[in-house]
Parts: C-alpha cells; structure tokens; sequence
C-alpha cells in the first residue's frame, strides 16, 4: 500500500507529508492523534482500522536553524507567483532567476533568486533590472519559517487535506540549492 499521511504540529500547522507506517507508528507511540481518516482500511489477522489522512503530533515541533535554500522554499516564499509579470503559476511553468545576474557578480542567495515565470525569465535573461525595464513584485527576503518539506507529488490532494493546506504548499522540488 502507498499512501501519504499530512503530518500536523500541535498547533495544527502543516509539517510534512509522511508515509502510513510512520503515521502509525505515531499514533499507536501515544506521539499524535488521528484528525481525518481515509476510506483505505488497514486489517490484521483480528482487526481493521481506518487509515489516517491527517495526524497531529502532541509535542510541539522545534524550527532549528534557517529555512533551507531550495527551489520549493523560493516558490513557497513568492506564493507560486512570477516576480515580474505577478501572475500565479502551475510548477511547471515556473523557475528562478538571478536578480542581479550572475555575469554581472550576482549571488545565488535568498535575497537576490525570485521565483518566476518562463516567459518573463527568457525576457529578462541575463540583464539587470534596468537595462530589461523590468520590476519585481517586492523584494526577495529570507524567510524565517516557511512548512518544512512539505513534498506533495501527487497531482490531486487528498480532500481531507484541503482544511490543513493551501494551493501554495504544492510542490515537489526540495534539493537544496548551492549558494555562492
């Protein structure tokens, strides 16, 4: 069986998404509650459970260190809208660019990657943001908390999750980025 778990903290705030065997392991661990379950149903030799769509963990979630730099977090910190053109867009049609471009000294860091569209990328190319006459929607920051992992490589989010989660937590891209 392959499913995925949404994984609260205390506070019912994403987490991440975990496999059914954590999820149970958690629960059964006395660590986290069942919120929603699923139509699936797990049986044993005597019993049969519900499997969990959303579980909450009792303990609060510790945020350690800074937000990783990656492409999932630069879309999740833009809301999955083109700095330039300020159009919201499916993954796919997205990537990043370099403010100050990297043949011009720019850094590949929080404060100078956006997220942004294809169309605007190819427009923009290596030109700064005078000589392409283009503006940003706002400027890139690093963020103090963003959801961690939250890695959903499905094309239809379980309905269960919908109260819990937004468009923008969509994604599927989490490789740390290398920063200069």
């Amino acid at each position: 069986m392959n499913m995925s778990v949404l994984l609260l903290d205390s506070s019912y705030e994403p987490l991440r998404v975990i496999g059914w065997q954590r999820a149970i392991y958690l629960i059964f661990s006395g660590k986290a509650e069942v919120v929603e379950e699923s139509e699936k149903e797990l049986h044993s030799a005597t019993e049969t459970w519900k499997m969990p769509s959303v579980i909450r963990q009792f303990g609060k979630f510790k945020r350690r260190g800074n937000v990783q730099f990656s492409r999932i977090n630069i879309y999740m910190r833009d809301a999955w809208t083109c700095q330039y053109c300020n159009k919201k867009k499916a993954t796919r049609e997205l990537t990043f660019d370099h403010v100050v471009p990297r043949a011009h000294g720019g850094k590949t860091s929080w404060t100078n990657v956006v997220t942004c569209c294809r169309k605007c990328n190819s427009e923009k190319a290596d030109q700064t943001l005078k000589k392409s006459g283009m503006k940003l929607m706002k400027e890139p920051v690093q963020p103090a908390w963003l959801p961690a992992q939250m890695v959903l490589k499905m094309k239809d989010v379980p309905e269960q999750w919908k109260t819990y989660i937004d468009d923008k937590s969509l994604a599927y891209w989490t490789m740390e980025l290398e920063s200069d």
